[in-house]
Order: C-alpha cells, then sequence, then structure tokens
C-alpha cells in the first residue's frame, strides 16, 4: 500500500470514527473543473487583413468571436474551471467516457444559427443531462430556423431537458412588453433593464425548484408571462438578449446584463477550494514584460539615444527591485538582417541585468500567425518558417546575447498573437513556454468584464496562456495618437481588483514607449503607481507556471469538507468563495487572508498533496 494511499484510507477511518461518519468509508470524488463551451465556427470567423491592407501589428480585422469565449472564460477561470472549445460545425460530439470530465455544458449561438444535425445534438445533450451534467443554455439554440413541427419539437426537448416548458409564441411587438418581476442584483448588473425589452418566446418551468430571476409579459395578451432567466437543478437559461446589452454605435461595447459571476456560482455551487493565479501571500501578483518592437527606433527623450537605451538606463536599472521580462527580435538586431553591433551591444547590456528574464519576440515579427502569405515585419512574402520564428530565434539570443546562466524562458506571440497548435507543441517540446494575447482592459473606455480576457484560450489539445492587460499600443491608437494613453491602464489594475481580484497586475509594453516624452511620462506613472501597492513581484515566466499550475491541479474530496489538492504544479494558492479552512485539521496550508470577502490560503510549496478542511460552509 503506498504512502499516499495509507493516509487517504486513515482519514477516512479518522473521520468516521472521530467525527461520526458513515459506516462505509467516503469514497474519493474528482471535483469536475472542465466545462464544454459549444460555438459554431460558421459565424466564428478568423481575424485576416485583406491583402490591399498594408500589415501592421494588431490591425486585422475583427471577426465575430465565440461568445462563451469571449464573455465566459473569464468568469469561469475566476470560480476555478476551464472552458474547451467544441465547434458543432466541424467537431464530433464528445463519446461518454470523455464527457465524465465536464462539470457543464453551455451552448451560445448567435441569431440564425442552425445546428448542423439538431436531432443527433438533441437526443446527445438529453443524454449528458440524465447522466448529471448540467446545461446552459444563453440565446439562440440553433433550432430556430423555420417552425416546421419537427424543429418545434427538438426545442421543446431540449428546454425540458432544464426543467423549462417551451412555447412558440413569438412576442414581437417590444412596446407592449412589461416587467412582471426582476431581481435586479441579478439581471441588471451592469447595465438597467429600460423599454423597450428584447422580444421573446414562452418559457415557463416545469418543477417548482426552478427559480426565476427575471419575467416579462405582454401587457395587452393573458397567459402570456415569460421567464427570460432562471437557474434550476439541472441548468440554466437567458433567454436571447437579455445576457448582454450591445451598443449600437463605435465602439459597439458590450455590458452584462445579467450578473455572471453570481449566475454561474448559483448554478454549478463551488463548495470547494478554487486555484488562484492573482494571489501570493496575501499579496496581488506583480508581472512585467516588454515585447522587442521599437528596439532601434531614435527616442525624443534624449539626444542620439535609441529607445531601447532609454528604457535600459531610466526603467530596468533605475528600478532593479522590479522583475522584468524582455524579448528582442531577433531580425531586428542580428547583423545578417538588420541589426549593428551597437545594437547586439545594449540587448547584452538589458540581459546582464540582475532583475531580467530573457524571452524572444520570433525572428521575422510575423504579423498573422494564421496565414503566411502576409509579410512579416522582416521578411519578405513566404519567407516565414515555424523551425526559424521559433527554434532559431531562440537559439540566436541564447548563443549571442545571454550571459552564462540565462536562457530564453518564453516566446512572446507576435501580431495578432493567434499561434496554431503546431506552435505551441514546437515552442513547449524546447521546454520553452509562451505568453501573450488576451489584451485584458476594464477602463472607463471598457468598464465592462466583458473587455476582460480569460487566463488563456484553448488551442486544439493545448492552452496559450493570456497576458493580465493591454499594453500601449491598444491605449494610443495603434501608436498613432494619445500617446500619454498607457497611464490609463491603472483604470484597469483597480477595476480588476476590486470588487472583485480577477487578475494579477501586468505591466506589458513595448521598446518603442520610449520613444515620445509623453508615452514615457505614461510608464513612469505606471511604475510609480505598482511601488505603492503592496503586491507579490515574480517573473513573466513564474505567472505563466502558476497558471499551468491552474490547469494541472486536481481537487480530490476524500471526505465531506475535506479535500486533497494534486498535481498543481508551481501553484501555491488557493480561494475560498463558501467556507472557512479548518487550519487545524488541515494540512500543508499556512495562512488565510481575508480580501474582498473572500479567504486565499497560502500552501506550503514543501507539502506536494496538500489537505484542505473546511468549516462553516453554507
Amino acid at each position: 500500500m503506498t504512502l499516499l494511499i495509507k493516509k487517504t484510507f486513515l482519514f477516512s477511518l479518522w473521520y468516521w470514527v472521530v467525527w461520526g461518519g458513515s459506516s462505509v468509508l467516503y469514497a474519493e470524488q474528482p471535483v469536475l473543473r472542465h466545462v464544454l463551451g459549444i460555438y459554431d465556427s460558421q459565424v466564428d470567423r478568423q481575424r485576416i487583413i485583406p491583402l490591399k491592407e498594408p500589415p501592421g501589428e494588431h490591425n486585422s480585422i475583427e471577426g465575430i468571436p465565440n461568445p462563451i469565449q469571449a464573455n465566459l472564460a473569464m468568469v469561469l477561470n475566476h470560480l476555478g474551471y476551464m472552458v474547451e472549445a467544441l465547434d458543432i460545425r466541424n467537431d464530433p460530439l464528445p463519446l461518454p467516457e470523455v464527457m465524465e470530465r465536464y462539470a457543464l455544458i453551455i451552448t451560445w449561438f448567435p441569431e440564425g444559427a442552425t445546428l448542423p444535425q439538431p436531432e443527433s445534438f438533441v437526443e446527445w445533450l438529453e443524454t449528458q443531462v440524465q447522466q448529471g451534467r448540467k446545461y446552459l443554455s444563453i440565446g439562440p439554440t440553433g433550432l430556430d430556423w423555420g417552425n416546421r413541427p419537427n424543429r418545434l419539437e427538438l426545442k421543446k426537448r431540449l428546454y425540458r431537458t432544464i426543467d423549462i416548458d417551451y412555447g412558440s409564441d413569438y412576442q414581437s411587438q417590444t412596446n407592449r412588453i412589461r416587467l412582471v418581476s426582476k431581481e435586479a442584483s441579478m439581471v441588471e448588473f451592469e447595465h438597467r433593464l429600460t423599454l423597450p425589452l428584447p422580444w421573446y418566446d414562452l418559457y415557463r418551468p416545469l418543477n417548482p425548484q426552478v427559480r426565476s430571476y427575471l419575467t416579462v409579459r405582454d401587457q395587452v395578451r393573458s397567459n402570456s408571462e415569460s421567464v427570460m432567466v432562471s437557474i434550476g437543478p439541472k441548468g440554466g437559461m437567458i433567454a436571447p438578449g437579455y445576457a448582454l446589452f450591445r451598443e449600437t454605435k463605435p465602439p459597439f461595447r458590450r455590458k452584462w446584463r445579467v450578473d455572471p459571476f453570481r449566475f454561474l456560482r448559483t448554478l454549478l455551487h463551488p463548495q470547494h477550494p478554487i486555484p488562484d493565479v492573482t494571489t501570493s501571500q496575501g499579496k496581488r501578483l506583480f508581472y512585467a514584460h516588454i515585447d522587442g518592437d521599437g528596439f532601434r527606433n531614435e527616442s525624443e527623450l534624449e539626444f542620439n539615444k535609441l529607445s531601447s537605451e532609454i528604457i535600459l538606463e531610466r526603467i530596468i536599472r533605475h528600478y532593479p527591485q522590479i522583475p522584468l521580462g524582455v524579448s528582442v527580435i531577433v531580425g531586428d538586431i542580428a547583423s545578417q538582417w538588420l541589426g549593428e553591433t551597437r545594437h547586439q551591444k545594449i540587448a547584452r547590456d538589458i540581459f546582464a541585468q540582475p532583475n531580467v528574464e530573457a524571452a524572444t519576440h520570433t525572428y521575422t515579427h510575423p504579423y498573422q500567425w494564421q496565414r503566411w502569405d502576409r509579410t512579416a515585419a522582416y521578411s519578405p512574402i513566404g519567407m516565414a518558417r515555424y523551425e526559424r520564428e521559433i527554434d532559431e530565434s531562440i537559439h540566436w539570443i541564447n548563443e549571442n546575447l545571454l550571459p552564462k546562466g540565462k536562457q530564453v524562458k518564453l516566446v512572446y506571440w507576435s501580431g495578432d498573437t493567434t499561434p496554431p497548435e503546431e506552435v505551441l507543441r514546437r515552442t513547449e517540446a524546447l521546454g520553452v513556454d509562451h505568453l501573450n494575447g488576451g489584451d485584458a482592459k476594464k477602463d472607463n473606455q471598457f468598464p465592462s468584464y466583458t473587455s476582460v480576457s480569460p487566463l488563456m484560450r484553448p488551442v486544439g489539445k493545448r492552452w496559450q496562456i493570456f497576458t493580465s492587460a493591454s499594453n500601449e499600443n491598444l491605449y494610443t491608437q495603434l501608436w498613432t495618437a494619445n500617446f500619454h494613453g498607457f497611464r490609463n491602464v491603472i483604470q484597469t489594475f483597480e477595476n480588476t481588483e476590486r470588487p472583485i481580484r480577477v487578475l494579477p497586475v501586468n505591466v506589458y509594453y513595448h521598446f518603442y514607449i520610449g520613444d515620445k516624452v509623453a508615452a514615457f511620462e505614461s510608464l513612469r506613472q505606471v511604475y510609480e503607481w505598482v511601488l505603492k501597492q503592496d503586491l507579490k513581484m515574480i517573473y513573466p515566466s513564474e505567472y505563466v507556471r502558476w497558471v499551468r499550475g491552474f490547469i494541472a491541479t486536481q481537487i480530490i474530496q476524500i471526505a465531506p469538507q475535506t479535500y486533497q489538492i494534486r498535481n498543481r504544479g508551481g501553484l501555491n494558492t488557493l480561494r475560498l468563495d463558501m467556507g472557512e479552512v479548518d487550519l487545524t485539521r488541515s494540512e500543508g496550508v499556512l495562512h488565510a487572508h481575508r480580501i474582498n470577502q473572500k479567504w486565499y490560503l497560502d500552501l506550503d510549496p514543501r507539502v506536494l498533496e496538500p489537505l484542505v478542511v473546511l468549516k462553516n460552509v453554507r
């Protein structure tokens, strides 16, 4: 009998003797942390640069995003879940043994979407709910095209899985729709419900345990009351038009009508400890990194100085207490491309600093990772190769720029930051991880959690780790105006701390922020703000390891209110949204900190499989 099995057996026996447990030993129950998000790729267009448009960074055209990844993944990450994507257009429905890992199935289709095989999907969904998985329907179901009898019956069957009776009684005269009841804290989160209300069909609970948070009616027609937002034992529903408010004029911002944090917490009711990547030892995490763009630019701050020299002298050396990840673009400084001896010397000086870890921003800086017929920053059409962008850039930096004992730790993705799975696989096979993408914002211009990116995105069977904030390029209209704009990132830092701590602080910028006086001053203001906060400062590679730990962590319930934490990697913080930790009965839990009405637990890095015992869980 292994030590772990002995330990689990003895704890279960102890629980039975001391705490009046069942005479049958408690069976281990893994906490299901995966969510299946089903979307339609027919309306999830890749961002494509038209051939007539000159290439540039972040200037690709936004397609219609997968709304689950765009809006819900961040909230689910905060609750400890990972969202895996299934393309209903091209991917087969998972087999029963695959579905055992999922706690929840979500569908969120756009208006006019039609499922390619509706009968098979509804049958599959019925089976999944019967087997205990919850289902959340947001917006249209993909069964709305036409009103043929079989479509109507399929739609009725779909909603019956979550104890909702669907009636095809379309209420289109929105000027007649009135509120019957609402729970404002649930359905007026970021935007108030105002007349006229969206159109609706009839949705009525079949189970008294289904709770309505919003009910409407047609003020002219009798028997027209309909539930628009509800949660029941088998799942939940948000009717079309009631999840988000969308602006009709640029910049077409989205805001939540429904409180997604409360809604998903009520639906999933996670009583277990939650892996957390925002906090360490009670302090909010901080990391900073620089993309290599603008390394050779002439700076306005000082005559005959490059922007990279300004950053070295006035940031890296001036703030030695702040760890920093720095990347370069090989084609920008290699002698056989555009670089000179001067540029290489500056890079060596930067990487020699004790507070700097090394990264690569690729070899030629591709603008679009999904299309190799586009020009990269330092490569003509048709010249981009994955081997060069990843393998050769890492090798060149290691061999030519880094002091003894340092190696490239990360790849910082360039351009549209959408590398395919093949590129992620190649990078990870070299023992190097990666970062970039996401561009989180929550400021006065984008005051919604819909603009806060999740921790990561699924790419095939791999995960691309996102940054935790936007860089200055997106605050300066793609480096064309408002060069002081990066100071507004502080609003995002503050708004993602209170009332909910959802992200670490991430100061992310390019070397070209040293080009202009206003831009550099904004960076200095951000650094000074950082130094006034009580932050736990880490390198970007450490943050990536925390997120990898978040992904790998297994939470095993071995007795009531008792959990064993396994395979957590570099992650050393858990959060409790319900209850408190019993420190006297737990093992490997050092301290508990109360922050924003939540408990954050410090795990002992020396204990591989901590035991967390909770109390006062309601």
